[in-house]
């Protein structure tokens, strides 16, 4: 049981940094790309 435990615990854990890693490349991105949507054409 214990060891179920520490397997979810590192499991959970890495999903946190992936997600935290996803919204940082993707946060950004959106960011920019809804308050700068008229930029000047070149």
């Amino acid at each position: 049981m214990k060891k179920l435990m520490k397997k979810l615990a590192m499991n959970s854990l890495a999903t946190v940094l992936l997600v935290i890693a996803t919204v940082g490349v993707i946060g950004p991105t959106c960011f920019m790309g809804f308050y700068q949507p008229e930029l000047p054409e070149e």
